[in-house]
């Protein structure tokens, strides 16, 4: 019998490694073989050492030019037609869209596509963005005539997408986010003392949809009450050029005054260490798919304040592993950091909740093994010759 062969399809290179690569690990040491297929970047040669074959397509990201879109359609299908795949996973509006269509025209058998979050178009009220939810909504209406699977990664999405008559209800399924390796997130002991340094850490685009702007209003009230006891770290870099990006101004201000030290781009690991070297982890986007930064904040063992949103609610037990505050009330946000900040046993206490939650609910074992389910279901029901 045939091995399997499956392409991932991003326009982002370092999406794939950041976020699919335990799940395309897996499928190698199973015997499948696996494509990326992206743009050129900065991470494609890090697949060859996991025996992941990387395939390049050429896209210009910021092009709204219908000709120069066509063009990545057919690249894309070119590149389906070469490599002859079993499956096809696509992930992001984009590549969604256009890899859907470009899969049917090449006769990829199985079309499986993950909604990682609905962005900044679905949170904004004003006329183009409106245009824009209707124009993604109907253009996934049609694609989606010819997928196979569509994953969500939170139940607002699937059931917005379901209210809406997206598409067919047998081919939604619901899969929170691309887990964690909670074998190398992991928490570590920190420095009790009664002069214990206390972090606060967001991390996040530098776009008005994650908060950066309340983040900073927050920190600036409570470094006045606490001083040099409180340290308000942000990690994200600039998004000039778009829309709802947070003025650069704001960030080098605020950073001028010790309002909050500001990280630009850090590599995971680099991440990872600021955040075990942390207190508290603050998230207050206006809405996610399955937050990345809240999952790592849960593995190092961060007691997490965000809004009851979708997404964001999915990881936060309100009270248990930390608070839900009401959304854009900066009064209640001080409030709860407040609390968080002075009681050093709540903090332990909703540390200990909250690595159980990560372990128990988003390890990244447990969110594989759910993918490897469904593509095993989806083969089996239509290449019963295809060995899994």
């Amino acid at each position: 019998m045939e091995a399997p062969k499956i392409v991932f399809l991003s326009h982002i290179d370092i999406n794939l490694y950041l976020f699919r690569l335990p799940l395309m690990k897996a499928l190698v040491e199973k015997g499948w073989e696996v494509f990326a297929l992206t743009p050129e970047g900065d991470y494609v040669k890090k697949f060859e050492k996991y025996n992941i074959k990387w395939i390049e397509y050429k896209i210009e990201r910021k092009s709204l030019n219908p000709l120069r879109e066509l063009k990545t359609i057919l690249e894309i299908r070119k590149r389906l037609e070469e490599i002859k795949p079993h499956i096809l996973h696509t992930f992001t509006a984009k590549p969604n869209i256009y890899g859907t269509i470009a899969g049917k025209f090449a006769k990829v058998p199985i079309i499986v596509n993950t909604i990682t979050g609905l962005g900044s178009f679905f949170v904004e009220k004003d006329l183009k963005s409106s245009l824009i939810r209707f124009l993604i909504i109907n253009a996934y209406k049609l694609t989606f005539k010819f997928s196979d699977a569509v994953i969500f990664q939170n139940s607002d999405d699937l059931e917005l997408f379901n209210r809406k008559k997206v598409l067919d209800p047998r081919k939604a399924f619901l899969i929170k986010g691309s887990g964690v390796d909670t074998d190398v997130w992991k928490p570590l002991k920190k420095n009790k003392g009664e002069n214990h340094l206390i972090r606060v850490v967001t991390v996040g685009r530098l776009i008005k949809h994650k908060g950066i702007e309340e983040f900073i209003k927050v920190a600036e009230i409570l470094k006045k009450k606490f001083g040099e006891k409180v340290e308000f770290i942000l990690i994200g870099d600039f998004y000039d050029g778009n829309p709802f990006a947070v003025k650069r101004e704001l960030i080098e201000e605020a950073t001028k005054k010790g309002i909050v030290k500001h990280y630009r781009w850090l590599s995971p690991e680099g991440v990872r260490e600021i955040l075990q070297n942390s207190d508290i982890f603050v998230l207050l986007s206006d809405r996610e798919g399955i937050p990345r930064s809240g999952l790592e904040a849960l593995a190092v063992g961060l007691p997490i304040i965000t809004y009851k949103v979708p997404g964001c609610k999915e990881i936060v037990e309100d009270g248990k592993n930390g608070f839900f505050v009401r959304y854009k009330d900066i009064n209640d946000i001080v409030q709860k950091l407040e609390r968080l900040i002075e009681d050093s046993r709540l903090r332990e206490q909703m540390s200990k909740h909250s690595r159980q939650k990560v372990v128990e609910e988003f390890d990244t074992q447990k969110v594989v093994s759910q993918y490897l389910s469904l593509y095993r279901r989806l083969i089996k029901g239509k290449l019963p010759n295809i060995r899994v």
